[in-house]
């Protein structure tokens, strides 16, 4: 079962019909709430927080987009992926007084506590209680890393 963006899962779904978790042509809060949790993978949120958060939606596989997970911000400033996570997660701090291009930075003390983003720690990711990592990846291009869920 993978979960990925809309995008890559609905490819996923139609060239391998393998199941997936979100898909862009099926809408309901349930669907949209659960497309918000496989999106954390390019937020800030723990290997093992994350992890718990794919085996309650039953998660076998992710696919983590380099694009995304390694872009700075996009062509209007704080509209990326990532910089829309940390606002809905109340990681980035909205001035609205300074103008709407240049409105938005990390509070660094603030910043310095959260984790670091799952998309770059799950490449350098240390086991759990001694044992094995959660995940493994199992395939990398230029493009897409694919992990396995242990």
């Amino acid at each position: 079962v993978f979960s990925s963006t809309m995008q890559v899962a609905s490819m996923i779904k139609l060239s391998t019909n393998r199941a997936i978790t979100n898909h862009p042509h099926y809408e309901d809060k349930k669907l949209r709430d659960t497309t918000f949790k496989i999106y954390q993978m390019y937020g800030r949120i723990s290997v093992e927080d994350y992890y718990q958060t794919l085996k309650e939606i039953g998660t076998t596989h992710i696919v983590v987009e380099n694009g995304i997970c390694y872009s700075n911000d996009g062509p209007v400033p704080f509209c990326d992926t990532k910089s829309i996570l940390d606002r809905s997660n109340g990681h980035l701090s909205i001035d609205r007084s300074l103008d709407d291009m240049a409105y938005a930075k990390f509070n660094e003390k603030m910043d310095s506590q959260l984790p670091e983003r799952f998309c770059l720690a799950v490449q350098h990711q240390g086991s759990v209680n001694g044992g094995l990592p959660l995940f493994r990846r199992v395939f990398q291009n230029r493009t897409f890393r694919i992990y396995e869920l242990r």
